[in-house]
């Protein structure tokens, strides 16, 4: 059993002296950030492996979440592709290189990829993710290179707003 989680960053700064992906959480994303690392941890989620796209907002998310659950912050890998717009094509081939021995693998990235990510891996699945929302996806597969956008299911959505 292999599992995904796709995590959308927290609330950004706006700045129109910055470029996009030096933005960086506002108060609001560190807090929701953090309720969604406890939400995370009452769900005994825990991960093997955490990728981050290259932006400050998507990394600061993973950072505050891995200190959160206990995840070595220099062991986040932060991959380019998931700052572009990117095809689900693009992912299963990266996911397909994962080492077997990750179990549970999350992946911080941005709108629309991770909602439309969403909606390819698990047809039934409708939802826009909103910033700091996380889906969980569970594979009935014991090797990555078996994944497929099929026979997937989403075990679980969780958001911010859902609590407040």
């Amino acid at each position: 059993m292999k599992k995904i989680i796709l995590i959308r960053h927290a609330k950004a700064e706006k700045g129109e002296d910055i470029d996009d992906i030096d933005r960086k959480l506002s108060e609001k994303g560190i807090v929701n950030a953090k309720l969604i690392a406890k939400i995370l941890n009452k769900k005994e989620i825990m991960f093997d492996l955490m990728i981050s796209s290259p932006a400050r907002r998507s990394l600061e998310t993973a950072q505050i979440i891995a200190t959160q659950i206990k995840y070595p912050k220099k062991n986040i890998l932060i991959e380019p592709f998931l700052y572009e717009k990117f095809s689900i094509d693009t992912f299963l081939e990266y996911v397909k290189q994962l080492d077997d021995t990750f179990t549970t693998v999350v992946f911080f990235g941005h709108n629309p990829s991770i909602t439309d990510l969403s909606h390819e891996l698990d047809y039934n699945f409708s939802e826009k993710i909103p910033k700091c929302g996380v889906v969980g996806l569970s594979m009935n597969i014991n090797k990555w290179t078996n994944v497929e956008t099929k026979n997937k299911k989403i075990i679980f959505f969780e958001y911010p707003k859902k609590y407040k």
